[in-house]
């Protein structure tokens, strides 16, 4: 199995376990059902390594995209949390 087969099998599954399709997840639609599960397949792939611009290729995104549904994308490496930037201002 090639690293692209791979991933897509890992997509397919996490996929099907929100009771969706591949292609939902790739595809363009917001529904929050789909965004959810595209944000587990982001997470999945980012932790084996797959750098942003590289994920955002296969769900035919901007790599900025997959930084911003990235639940760790402070600058600190902590969770940005409601009302955590109520101070810096």
């Amino acid at each position: 199995m090639t690293p692209r087969e791979k991933t897509m099998a890992d997509i397919g599954q996490i996929a099907r376990q929100h009771g969706l399709t591949s292609h939902d997840l790739i595809g363009k639609r917001r529904i929050a059902k789909i965004v959810t599960a595209r944000k587990e397949c982001y997470v999945l792939l980012r932790s084996r390594g797959m750098t942003y611009p590289q994920i955002g290729r296969i769900f035919n995104r901007h790599h900025t995209t997959i930084i911003d549904a990235m639940p760790y994308n402070h600058p600190s490496g902590l969770p940005i949390t409601a009302g955590a930037s109520e101070g810096l201002i």
